[in-house]
């Protein structure tokens, strides 16, 4: 009777520490201990996010507003310059009454060497300030086996561009077509602006230039077999390259930027799983010595009291840790935690 006597005074005595740890409220203190580290671990993660993700953007900022402004002081010189030749031109249309003679026709084939020249130097310039993505949009039409295709640049051809201001193939050469022929200006004045353009050129093989068929789905796409063949589509071949340059280069960024960001809410997610495990595995050890010690005279076998502590230990650490999982996952402010205004914004972008 004493023996039986003296475990239940020592389960009496007990009742104290187990209503701490294993009633709602002990748990709660239990989970709130792990969110209390997962908000910790979360804002440091998410402030390491938020200086890569400047930096990323920052980088991206700087070289796209030096790459427009680069890109607008040669438009800028070009157009002050086709100005000038505009009002040659008007002068020397309105001395001809709108006739073809030697004096305009040499002015007018001068323009188109001119025109291809900066139609190259602007590859040129793409390829030099472009970045990465310069190399994925930059290449030429070529017309082949009756199919017409766009090839980028190999590597060696690319370098060629950069080095020389003009890639060469084996055994062909690449050609300025206009996507508006120039023979126009003359019954069309109000072209010249149009014609007379970097953006009225596109790269194309020779073949491609004279003999590509799709002329006569797309007069903007070579002469179809004869160069006489009148041409015309939409002249905006410098400023596409330039846009899609900058569309690959902002995408690049924002995946990299995504990428970390997936990155950054793995490991939240795997320091909050090791949190709740870790949660319960401590409840579970203290569970194990708390039954210990209330078993410690027990009568019974140690064989069934081990099976009493392991199986107390396993269901109050599995209740605590799924309690602490629960509420990392719901991201629920159990006490102060969270209230900080530093804290709680992380947690709500974690959530999002």
């Amino acid at each position: 009777m004493s023996t039986i006597s003296s475990y239940l005074e020592r389960r009496a005595h007990a009742k104290n520490s187990e209503h701490i740890l294993f009633t709602e409220d002990g748990l709660t203190i239990a989970a709130t201990a792990g969110l209390g580290l997962s908000h910790f671990n979360a804002y440091q993660e998410y402030e390491k996010f938020k200086s890569i993700k400047n930096v990323e953007l920052e980088g991206y900022q700087e070289w796209e507003s030096g790459f427009k402004e680069k890109f607008q002081q040669r438009m800028d010189l070009f157009e002050e310059k086709r100005f000038e030749d505009h009002e040659v031109f008007e002068e020397l249309l309105a001395d001809s009454g709108g006739e073809k003679t030697e004096e305009l026709d040499k002015f007018v084939r001068n323009l188109g060497r001119s025109d291809k020249r900066e139609r190259w130097a602007f590859e040129k310039f793409f390829a030099e300030e472009g970045g990465e993505s310069a190399e994925k949009v930059l290449g030429y039409w070529q017309y082949k086996n009756g199919n017409r295709s766009y090839v980028n640049y190999t590597d060696q051809q690319f370098n060629q561009l950069k080095d020389t201001g003009k890639v060469t193939l084996e055994g062909e050469t690449l050609e300025i077509h206009r996507i508006n022929n120039q023979s126009r200006i003359l019954n069309e004045p109000e072209l010249f602006n149009t014609i007379q353009h970097p953006n009225n050129g596109r790269i194309m093989t020779g073949q491609g230039h004279k003999n590509n068929n799709a002329h006569r789905d797309d007069p903007a796409l070579g002469h179809g077999g004869n160069t006489r063949n009148p041409t015309s589509g939409e002249a905006v071949e410098v400023d596409s390259r330039k846009d899609k340059i900058l569309e690959m280069e902002s995408e690049k960024v924002e995946n990299r930027v995504s990428a970390y960001k997936e990155n950054t809410e793995d490991q939240i997610s795997s320091f909050n799983l090791n949190t709740g495990i870790g949660v319960g595995i401590v409840v579970g050890s203290i569970t194990s010595a708390i039954e210990i010690y209330k078993l410690k005279n027990d009568p019974r076998p140690w064989k069934k009291k081990a099976l009493l502590v392991t199986t107390s230990s396993l269901i109050r650490g599995l209740e605590a840790g799924t309690l602490a999982l629960i509420a990392l996952k719901t991201r629920t402010v159990i006490s102060s935690f969270g209230e900080n205004e530093g804290f709680q914004s992380n947690i709500e972008y974690v959530n999002n």
